[in-house]
């Protein structure tokens, strides 16, 4: 019997399972995976603060580069990623490979370092087989749908927005890369 047949009122799927498993896997192991904590330790400095609040106690702090969008981040706003790509673990007989992947095969010269909205951006490319480009327009244009954003945006931009929130999204996506098409 599978987990989730056994104990439904823990997890109502394979699905939320696996999600219970990744999650243990980053958050048990990676979080404390050591050529990641070197890697990480090797591409910070100490650099003034930029928090006005915090400033005074602490006039200097951690810092690294984005290797993406090439702005400095506080530690707690950067992540080691895996430069080898998109590991999915859709079922239980992916659990063995995710790890693998996850902590055998890279060397320090795998991983990068990307402010969340970049790793988040570029695991999102790698998931739907998109550019980065294409993925950051298309976050956009459902962060303002979310939002409900999207009509005041496209307004804007002159441009009626279509009766619903899906062909809102694609004229926004389109505007978008139109713009980026200009450039």
């Amino acid at each position: 019997m599978t987990p989730w047949e056994q104990w439904p009122q823990l997890w109502k799927s394979e699905s939320a399972w696996l999600s219970y498993v990744r999650g243990g896997v980053r958050k048990g192991l990676w979080n404390r995976y050591g050529p990641k904590l070197e890697f990480l330790k090797s591409r910070l400095e100490m650099r003034d603060n930029p928090n006005p609040r915090s400033k005074k106690r602490f006039p200097k702090v951690k810092m690294g580069q984005c290797e993406e969008c090439l702005e400095w981040f506080s530690q707690k706003d950067l992540e080691v990623d895996h430069c080898k790509g998109h590991n999915s673990m859709r079922s239980a007989e992916e659990i063995g490979s995710f790890v693998q992947a996850l902590l055998w095969e890279c060397s320090l010269e795998d991983y990068a370092l990307l402010c969340k909205p970049c790793h988040s951006n570029k695991s999102y490319a790698e998931a739907q087989g998109i550019s980065i480009d294409e993925a950051r327009v298309i976050k956009f244009a459902i962060e303002l749908c979310k939002r409900k954003l999207d009509k005041d945006w496209l307004t804007s931009k002159g441009i009626v927005p279509a009766g619903n929130e899906k062909a809102r999204r694609a004229q926004i996506i389109e505007k978008l890369m139109e713009e980026r098409v200009d450039e």
